[in-house]
């Protein structure tokens, strides 16, 4: 197990790829700390029955105050912090549009969540991290930042952003031997995807991805964890300020 022992946070975990992720962390030995505004008690308990540790605590990522309690309370239950995930991201209730029917409340809306959310709570971890020595922070990206598909500007510069921002904190935070990586989905067919076809009516946006992607087929949440894992463990201790881009093979940097 390369993560035996270790806690790591995760945001947006009560469904999809956040759900996922912390299935597969607590597989891999971590003790997992599931947050999200939605109730992800299901999952901390489906976890359990599978032999791992996980507990939930409800966390807004645009919430300050509420960010800090809910750290303090994470660290209190484990004793430490060492990595966080920050996964939080507003995707399956996002408004596609053309530019000129993008409302600045839309736009607000997602940098509040996607880029501000990411800057909140990885603020307020680092002390924790510091105390530990170290740590490990994966910002989850977007490859649509490279692809750039019309019709999601707000939701593209707000992964852009966090992709620098990944970079800034990698610099600052080098000295403290705590890593900053990030990971770029590419479509994935997560509950959240299936929210935004539902709602847009894009029943053939997945097929048309498949057929431009170099590994010709879906993609599912599961197909994210491996780099998850690797970001999180010492795999990737030398590793820091880096981008891995999960799509299939359609967004070649």
């Amino acid at each position: 197990m390369r993560l035996k022992d270790r806690v790591v946070v995760v945001t947006g975990a009560a469904r999809g790829i956040g759900a996922e992720y912390c299935a597969a962390l607590a597989k891999e030995g971590a003790w997992v700390a599931a947050t999200d505004i939605m109730d992800g008690s299901a999952l901390a308990e489906s976890i359990a029955r599978a032999g791992g540790t996980a507990f939930y605590t409800r966390l807004d990522v645009t919430d300050a105050p509420g960010i800090k309690a809910a750290f303090e309370l994470i660290a209190e239950k484990y004793g430490k912090i060492d990595a966080l995930v920050n996964n939080a991201a507003v995707w399956g209730g996002i408004n596609v549009c053309p530019l000129e029917e993008l409302t600045l409340q839309e736009w607000d809306r997602v940098f509040e969540v996607n880029a501000k959310g990411t800057f909140l709570c990885t603020q307020a971890v680092v002390p924790f991290l510091k105390k530990q020595g170290g740590g490990r922070i994966v910002n989850i990206t977007s490859s649509s930042v490279y692809t750039a598909p019309a019709g999601i500007p707000h939701y593209i510069a707000s992964k852009s952003a966090v992709i620098g921002l990944t970079r800034a904190l990698a610099r600052e935070l080098g000295p403290y031997n705590i890593t900053v990586n990030s990971i770029a989905p590419g479509f994935t067919l997560s509950e959240a995807t299936l929210d935004v076809i539902n709602k847009t009516g894009r029943t053939s946006w997945n097929e048309r991805i498949v057929a431009g992607r170099c590994l010709q087929r879906s993609m599912y949440p599961g197909d994210l964890t491996g780099a998850l894992i690797y970001l999180c463990s010492d795999d990737s201790s030398f590793m820091t300020g880096q981008e891995i881009n999960v799509d299939g093979g359609i967004a070649f940097k």
